[in-house]
């Protein structure tokens, strides 16, 4: 984590932390909060069985000039 924080203050950008702790309902509660709140990015790291919601994730589609996701 210190090397992606460190890569995102040095391009102006701040690193927001959700830890789900396996839970998948926390994982899309997050999930929702971080789009309604219109981040700049996302980088999810998650298990096969508990993937994001493909629904939360339709309603805020990726562009060039929008959200990019890693």
């Amino acid at each position: 984590m210190r090397g992606v924080e460190g890569s995102c203050y040095e391009r102006g950008y701040s690193l927001i932390l959700c830890n789900t702790a396996d839970d998948e309902e926390r994982m899309n509660r997050s999930l929702e909060t971080l789009l309604q709140k219109r981040v700049d990015g996302l980088l999810i790291m998650c298990t096969e069985s508990h993937l994001p919601s493909a629904a939360i994730l339709n309603r805020y589609p990726y562009s060039d000039d929008g959200l990019g996701a890693v």
